[in-house]
């Protein structure tokens, strides 16, 4: 039987370390899902990303159209930021395809010359990446990769979402204990996989069918699932999006410490502080570094310009 990681574990552990009864009456379940949504952006998510370990990190490929310069950084990007920028480069004779390109000053900007041959920059304009020059040529064969930081779906009370019990990758018919009464064929839907590292299995799915506990999806999105998965509709999850079950843990203690401080508990809060910092100390320990026998390589990159005139990066 897979682990249980869902929201109900989360707040059954929260009430049995603040000492409530279970179905105290005080909180409910809409109030801690809300309390670990605060916690899970305000402190956990922050907490992963300090050590600088790219967990987290997505990836977004946009086509590159004749005269738009302005491309969007994704709407789920953590503090509308970016990883780096690439363009894909069908001429790229390194064999990769795509090529980071360099961020550049917009003040800057104006004393280029021969842009045609000297390579394309970007800058940051608002919540877009902007090319510089405007791209003259657009096909699909070039196209703009953004490597990005991915926020984690909100979490959603247990009752709005559920666990996958059976999978039939023959019909692609996910079964499930129970479906809430407002889905239907029409609810586009995300997976989220019910085991670390806790990420989508698929998202933006819309079934073909939603009849009793069975969901029909496409045959690659069943082929991709297992059992103990969840589902949730898009953009939320009833299973916390932190790549590790340490993180749940200091989730979990975040949310008995707001819990102790509304019911004024001060030296359950001060217990619980306590609790906090060592479990925070132990997930640093976890993750950092990410690689033990890894050691980071600098790799030289192209300047600022390409001021040797190469035209890696360039579609003029």
């Amino acid at each position: 039987m897979p682990v249980d990681y869902t929201v109900t574990r989360l707040i059954n552990s929260v009430e049995r370390r603040a000492g409530f009864p279970t179905k105290q009456g005080l909180y409910t379940d809409a109030d801690f899902v809300a309390f670990f949504n605060e916690a899970m952006m305000q402190e956990i998510v922050p907490e992963i990303m300090r050590v600088r370990e790219e967990f987290f990190l997505a990836s977004d490929v946009q086509t590159i159209v004749a005269g738009q310069a302005d491309y969007p950084i994704p709407t789920n990007a953590i503090g509308q930021k970016v990883r780096s920028v690439e363009l894909f480069d069908p001429s790229d004779t390194y064999g990769t395809n795509f090529v980071v390109i360099a961020r550049a000053d917009i003040e800057n900007l104006g004393s280029r010359s021969g842009p045609a041959s000297n390579g394309t920059v970007y800058y940051m304009n608002g919540n877009n990446i902007t090319l510089y020059p405007t791209p003259q040529n657009g096909s699909p064969a070039y196209s703009l990769r953004l490597r990005y930081y991915r926020k984690p779906n909100e979490l959603v009370e247990p009752t709005e979402g559920a666990v996958i019990n059976a999978i039939d990758t023959g019909t692609g018919v996910v079964s499930v204990a129970s479906i809430p009464g407002s889905w239907s064929s029409s609810t586009v839907l995300d997976f989220t996989k019910g085991r670390a590292p806790f990420s989508l299995s698929a998202e933006g799915i819309t079934p073909s069918d939603v009849t009793g506990t069975d969901i029909t999806v496409d045959l690659t999105t069943a082929a991709s699932l297992v059992v103990g998965d969840t589902i949730a509709e898009t953009g939320y999850a009833i299973i916390a999006q932190l790549a590790m079950p340490e993180a749940h843990r200091l989730l979990e203690e975040a949310c008995v410490m707001n819990v102790l401080e509304g019911i004024d508990d001060s030296d359950g809060l001060a217990r619980a502080s306590t609790r906090y910092m060592r479990y925070l100390e132990n997930l640093r320990t976890i993750i950092t570094p990410r690689d033990d026998a890894g050691m980071r390589k600098i790799v030289a990159g192209d300047d600022l310009y390409n001021a040797s005139g190469s035209t890696r990066g360039s579609f003029y």
